[in-house]
């Protein structure tokens, strides 16, 4: 029963970790698609931004974890 707890801890910090990386990734985009003063048409935050935040919400709120 222990290492199922385990293992639903390390998936659980897994998702964290991903989830954090993503918003990393986009802030860097960000930084640096604002640092231009034209913006270009087809920037890709400002498709792809709402979609990850969709995802990462949907994800989180499936988490189930029995104690």
């Amino acid at each position: 029963m222990m290492s199922s707890k385990v293992a639903g801890y390390f998936l659980f910090a897994l998702l964290i970790g991903a989830v954090l990386l993503s918003l990393l990734i986009l802030g860097v985009q960000w930084v640096r698609s604002s640092a231009n003063a034209p913006k270009p048409v087809g920037n890709v935050l400002y498709y792809e931004a709402p979609v990850v935040a969709q995802v990462a919400y949907y994800s989180l709120s499936e988490v189930r974890f029995e104690v």
